[in-house]
């Protein structure tokens, strides 16, 4: 196993945490970005993004002039992330 390889999830792990991680998480996505305290025009870097719950979340609060990037080392959820559609946000999450 390469060094990348160990940190890779196996199977539908990304749809699994999509689908059902997802209710689990939202309260919690919620209280950090409220915590944030998230402007308009801000730069959000959302690490081990995953799927992006934070990361679309933050999105929806910054301007166009905003910036908000997901980073993952993990390549299916990365993938799951650009899959996944996003709400009525003014700026498109760039996902690394």
């Amino acid at each position: 196993m390469t060094k990348q390889e160990r940190w890779q999830v196996e199977g539908n792990s990304a749809e699994f945490y999509e689908r059902y991680v997802s209710l689990l998480m939202e309260p919690w996505v919620q209280g950090l970005v409220e915590l944030a305290e998230i402007q308009p025009d801000d730069r959000v870097l959302d690490v081990g993004c995953g799927p992006g719950f934070v990361a679309r979340c933050a999105a929806e609060l910054v301007s166009k002039t905003g910036r908000v990037v997901g980073l993952d080392l993990n390549e299916s959820m990365l993938i799951k992330a650009r899959e996944t559609p996003r709400l009525e946000s003014a700026v498109t999450v760039e996902w690394r």
